[in-house]
């Protein structure tokens, strides 16, 4: 595990041409660091990950137990009922893990609580000690322990993600034009959204 690296965000200098020297030292300080980082994952049989997706690459790594990954395409992440842009799980699923199965199945009152996950089938891996999995970034997936388990996670930066944090931290043409500064990115984007509305509503059109 100390040798995997699948670091393929863009060089920092190119990701700051164009903007101006300002906004650049503001982007700068909050783009992510280019590196992998590792994790340990302890849980007890029964536990769960409810659907979500990471913005780094991710090479899940199993040591002890069994685990079940449901993985979707990122392209069937609207239908897993995200939580809106502006929560604190806006990258987590509001269905319940338990729910899962039978809202994909459009079965019973997960189907009708559920009603966009129908069909959006994911793809089964099952980890035995020893198997790896390699889960790109923004893939949305599921995680079930089938007993105790270890497992270790190594995240790696990616593209997206930090082009993401760019466009996060990006100056709107709303209002002041500026996004506040000392705010989280989403916090962020709140904000110059209620701009936009209020820009809007005083407009005559």
């Amino acid at each position: 595990i100390d040798e995997v690296d699948l670091n393929d965000a863009p060089p920092r200098a190119d990701l700051l041409a164009g903007l101006g020297g300002r906004m650049q030292e503001h982007i700068a300080a909050h783009l992510p660091p280019n590196r992998t980082d590792l994790r340990l994952w302890l849980g007890s049989a029964g536990a769960v990950a409810r659907a979500h997706y990471d913005k780094g690459h991710n090479i899940l790594c199993q040591l002890v137990g069994v685990k079940q990954v449901l993985v979707w395409r990122p392209r069937h992440w609207s239908r897993l009922h995200p939580f809106p842009a502006t929560h604190a799980a806006h990258r987590q699923s509001q269905i319940p893990t338990r729910d899962l199965q039978a809202a994909v199945a459009g079965e019973g009152p997960a189907a009708r609580r559920w009603p966009l996950a129908r069909g959006a089938r994911p793809a089964l891996a099952r980890l035995l000690p020893g198997d790896c999995l390699f889960i790109p970034a923004m893939w949305p997936h599921a995680v079930l322990a089938e007993k105790a388990s270890v497992s270790v996670a190594a995240f790696s930066t990616s593209r997206e993600r930090a082009r993401w944090a760019v466009a996060a931290w990006a100056p709107l043409p709303v209002g002041d034009g500026a996004v506040p500064t000392g705010m989280d990115s989403t916090c962020a984007r709140a904000v110059a959204a209620g701009r936009l509305i209020r820009l809007v509503q005083d407009t005559a059109f």
